[in-house]
């Protein structure tokens, strides 16, 4: 996570002086509130950048304060889209935009690094965007350069 920090400084996207990350009481309350475990490499951008790193990711929903928000948004997005897929106890969802597209991890799977999986309004199906966490961190720092 300092490489990102670093990068993130360096492009001008945010100053040291923004960002803001979680404590581990945050942490751990944030786990006891979803009653999942969350990934490691997920903890360790709370710690970093979980309340804010300028304009890094801010035009989405993905830092503390939404997070619960988040999980209950996906589920009732879900549940109008009537498709029939549904979230499992262990997919936790991260991140929200603008109510018709959110990313999750299958907490089954890893619980290190997870895929990230994206699912759009009116889609069938969720669809696998990263093999890691860190790898969509990674893009959406290049992605913001540009």
């Amino acid at each position: 996570m300092p490489q990102l920090i670093e990068k993130l400084v360096d492009y001008g996207v945010t100053s040291l002086a923004d960002i803001r990350g979680c404590s581990a009481l945050d942490i751990s309350r944030l786990e006891d509130d979803l009653a999942v475990p969350l990934p490691e490499t997920y903890k360790e951008f709370l710690v970093c950048m979980g309340r804010g790193a300028g304009r890094f990711l801010n035009s989405i929903d993905i830092y503390f304060e939404s997070i619960v928000g988040n999980q209950r948004a996906a589920a009732e997005l879900l549940k109008e889209d009537k498709n029939g897929f549904v979230l499992s106890e262990m997919d936790f969802v991260f991140a929200m935009n603008q109510g018709y597209e959110f990313m999750y991890f299958d907490l089954k799977q890893d619980t290190e690094d997870p895929a990230v999986y994206y699912y759009i309004e009116g889609s069938k199906m969720p669809e696998k965007k990263f093999e890691k966490f860190s790898d969509f961190l990674i893009q959406s720092v290049k992605d913001f350069r540009h």
